[in-house]
């Protein structure tokens, strides 16, 4: 096998570079930031080397402030980096994952509430444009396409082909990496409005569904969350009959289960 010292500089600048992209790029801050969120553990216990019982030491110290469903992203997120930064492999490591597992049994993760049909027309048709007009489209760009917050937010207007009798939009940067294209039929309110006023909204995303419900009178607002619209496109669309790979099509979703999760 050959070692770094036989290998030409070049090759080992290469191959760090390609090592370093392995890091999904829309988030490789937030992983570098979980792997050294371990490392300052491992670190302030005075801990040397990696090893399974590391690990469940330290996934338990994160139980105690984490849900199951964030302590399963943080193990993806660790593996990952240990991976890539120390050519780690903590995959096989079972006594782990059944932990893990473990704290998933029974645990219900808090779901964003959903905006019925009627909760939807009411707020296009009768909340005045002068307040609201960019929130109608957000709700509307995020209904008809199932579109994430980010997804909105990194929206540009290139991204809306006016067709005159339809808008078709296409979902830039998705998180699957997968392209998405929905189509908007034509409303008088969709024009060149949107052009002067999303950038005045742009930071405001998660904050729409909350907006609208207290705009609607609706219990709870807080709870009506970014991922609300997300939501109320998936239960709209199962509501009106569609089918599991209509609706994991509409979502760009691959898995049933997570599709499913969105109901």
């Amino acid at each position: 096998m050959d070692t770094n010292n036989e290998i030409p500089d070049s090759i080992l600048k290469k191959a760090e570079k390609a090592t370093q992209n392995l890091l999904p790029k829309k988030s490789k801050e937030v992983y570098s930031s979980e792997y050294e969120k371990f490392i300052n553990w491992m670190t302030e216990d005075c801990v040397e080397h990696i090893s399974e019982t590391v690990l469940l030491g330290y996934f338990s110290d994160l139980s105690e402030n984490f849900s199951p469903s964030s302590l399963w992203s943080k193990y993806s997120m660790v593996k990952k980096t240990l991976m890539v930064n120390k050519n780690f492999n903590i995959a096989n490591y079972h006594k782990l994952i059944e932990y893990l597992k473990q704290g998933s049994k029974g645990y219900q993760p808090k779901k964003s509430k959903t905006l019925s049909r009627e909760n939807v027309l009411k707020f296009i048709h009768e909340a005045p444009n002068e307040t609201f007009f960019m929130k109608k489209v957000a709700l509307i760009f995020g209904i008809f396409g199932g579109c994430r917050r980010q997804d909105l937010v990194n929206m540009l207007i290139t991204h809306v082909e006016d067709r005159e009798s339809v808008f078709v939009v296409s979902v830039p940067e998705t998180k699957t990496d997968k392209k998405r294209i929905f189509t908007i039929i034509e409303e008088d309110e969709m024009n060149n409005k949107v052009d002067v006023l999303y950038s005045q909204l742009e930071k405001t995303f998660g904050k729409i569904p909350s907006i609208i419900a207290k705009y609607l009178g609706l219990s709870d607002p807080d709870k009506y969350t970014g991922h609300c619209m997300r939501r109320t496109s998936a239960t709209l669309l199962a509501e009106a009959g569609a089918s599991m790979t209509m609706l994991k099509r509409h979502g760009g979703w691959k898995s049933t289960s997570v599709a499913e999760g969105y109901l």
